[in-house]
């Protein structure tokens, strides 16, 4: 009943218009880069699923319900094979302007099969990120649902992420090797944000500066004890979005 309701109210506001992202299709490939595609305004919310009806978000392409982008993953066997890659990632993003809107995202593969989804609420955009080893060659659909629309678009993206940094445990624990390799090996490894903010914590720490509590050690004969520390004169900001972990680097 609501389903065939909003089918009706979109083909009466379709007037004949095609709605599509735009541009509709892409193939993502070893050297593509990021692929970036748009849609809306969309004037009509489509508040599925709901927890009593659907599983999947009730979309038919071409109308003001949804936006579909096909994508063509066409990503190598070389990039693939690569042991230093065997981390990476196909990341999805969608964001909007309008803080009342709530767009959902979807991503199926060619027999229709669910493969991820991002649906946060809030008017805060959308990203999920698929193993590239799990998202094989061929062809997947990616759809915008608009659950809640205040006449707005979105902006969409999907590219590879984090290549080569398969071994950046092995790389940050090289740094023992000595302090003029720790900072190439790490940007080898992709690492580059996490360097530009902590480079002047590992700079004091390898020259020579030790910081620890004072005192550094106590035992358990005590009903309690103190220790104190410091002064900190420069920030951590870790761990963060970009450390898979989600631990401080310490």
């Amino acid at each position: 009943m609501r389903l065939s309701v909003m089918l009706a109210a979109a083909a009466l506001l379709a007037g004949g218009a095609t709605y599509a992202a735009d541009p509709a299709s892409g193939t993502l490939t070893d050297t593509s880069g990021a692929l970036s595609y748009t849609g809306g305004p969309f004037v009509v919310s489509n508040p599925t699923p709901d927890p009593v009806h659907a599983i999947d978000p009730q979309c038919v392409d071409g109308t003001p319900l949804c936006d579909t982008y096909v994508l063509t993953v066409d990503v190598g066997d070389g990039l693939r094979g690569d042991a230093a890659n065997a981390d990476a990632l196909v990341s999805f993003r969608m964001s909007f302007t309008n803080a009342l809107s709530d767009f959902d995202l979807y991503i199926y593969d060619s027999g229709g099969n669910l493969v991820a989804s991002s649906t946060n609420g809030g008017g805060a955009p959308e990203s999920t990120s698929v193993p590239l080893s799990d998202l094989k060659n061929g062809e997947y659909r990616i759809v915008i649902v608009p659950y809640n629309s205040a006449a707005d678009s979105y902006e969409a993206s999907v590219e590879i992420t984090d290549l080569g940094n398969a071994d950046k445990g092995g790389l940050l624990a090289a740094g023992a090797a000595g302090p003029g390799l720790l900072l190439p090996l790490l940007a080898l490894a992709g690492l580059r944000r996490r360097i530009a903010r902590l480079a002047p914590v590992l700079a004091l720490g390898l020259a020579g500066t030790a910081f620890a509590a004072d005192p550094a050690t106590i035992d358990n004969t005590h009903a309690s004890v103190a220790f104190s520390g410091g002064p900190y004169v420069l920030p951590n900001p870790s761990p963060d979005a970009t450390d898979a972990t989600g631990d401080p680097v310490c």
